[in-house]
């Protein structure tokens, strides 16, 4: 039990530092919106000139590195290859969009989407 609690907290301590300097800030250099970024965007309406760009990618870093570690811990007791890969699928693409669901209902209760800057006009 403790294992799996202190892998859970080493991978997603070791996949935000990797996330976050390879992917977020890489494209920050390129001057490049991380793909994250355009999917809250198009999906969520969000608008990104109003949204403090580095809290947004340090939140989606975190998300992700914890989406990962938990995906990882869950499936490493499965036995079989094909049910680690159909399993670990599902976990992906079921958290995957029920954070960034939580994460474009945030900004849009900050009312930092355009849906909410029409209404306020």
């Amino acid at each position: 039990m403790w294992f799996k609690i202190l892998e859970f907290i080493i991978l997603t301590v070791g996949g935000y530092f990797f996330y976050y300097k390879f992917f977020i800030k890489a494209n920050e250099k390129k001057k490049k919106k991380p793909l994250e970024f355009a999917y809250l965007e198009s999906r969520y309406l969000l608008r990104l000139d109003r949204v403090n760009l580095v809290k947004l990618g340090k939140l989606v870093s975190l998300c992700n590195a914890m989406i990962i570690a938990f995906t990882v811990v869950v499936i490493g007791p499965i036995k079989t290859m094909f049910f680690q890969l159909a399993s670990g699928f599902l976990i992906l693409v079921t958290l995957i969009v029920l954070i960034y669901y939580f994460i474009g209902s945030y900004y849009k209760k900050k009312g930092m989407t355009k849906r909410c800057t029409i209404l306020q006009k």
